[in-house]
């Protein structure tokens, strides 16, 4: 079939033998043109993905160098006891590093995002059911907790944040 106007489209993706120009209608020529910007974007997703990925293969999960009897999420308030008592424990620094690392990859669209992103990592919806900040109602008190300092620190480290005031350069 013969083009119905004398439209040549030139492709700036050469796979295989092209000729320099291929003859087109209009309408073929918007076509190859969409294609080709969808094509370009699909090859920025794919290298974003994959820049992501490596990230993540790259930095060790939260349980890296735990005890066995703590698994995230915490499933439990007597894994999460343990946790905390982990946390403190100051021969334990290493292994709080690179969790602070790990949970610092964890992103969202805003600090509210990011924040339940990272409690979700840490704790089960039924764990998180027992805690609260002050401790009312016999819950366990987030503020005191060293999950609490963990959780500022790990924001604060990937997001542009000062963990102490909780500012953030968004």
């Amino acid at each position: 079939m013969e083009p119905s106007s004398s439209l040549a489209y030139r492709p700036t993706w050469r796979g295989g033998r092209m000729a320099d120009t291929i003859p087109c209608s209009a309408a073929e020529f918007q076509i190859l043109s969409l294609l080709e910007t969808i094509k370009q974007q699909n090859d920025q997703l794919v290298a974003k993905v994959n820049l992501l990925t490596s990230r993540m293969n790259s930095t060790p999960g939260p349980d890296v160098e735990m005890p066995d009897s703590i698994q995230f999420p915490l499933e439990q308030l007597d894994t999460v006891e343990a946790f905390e008592q982990f946390l403190k424990e100051p021969s334990n620094g290493p292994a709080r590093q690179r969790v602070i690392s790990s949970l610092a990859n964890i992103g969202g669209q805003n600090v509210k995002r990011v924040t339940w992103n990272i409690l979700g990592r840490l704790f089960t919806d039924e764990v998180s059911h027992q805690i609260n900040w002050k401790g009312v109602h016999n819950k366990k008190p987030f503020s005191r907790m060293a999950t609490k300092t963990l959780l500022f620190i790990s924001f604060g480290v990937d997001h542009g944040c000062d963990s102490r005031k909780w500012i953030c350069q968004y």
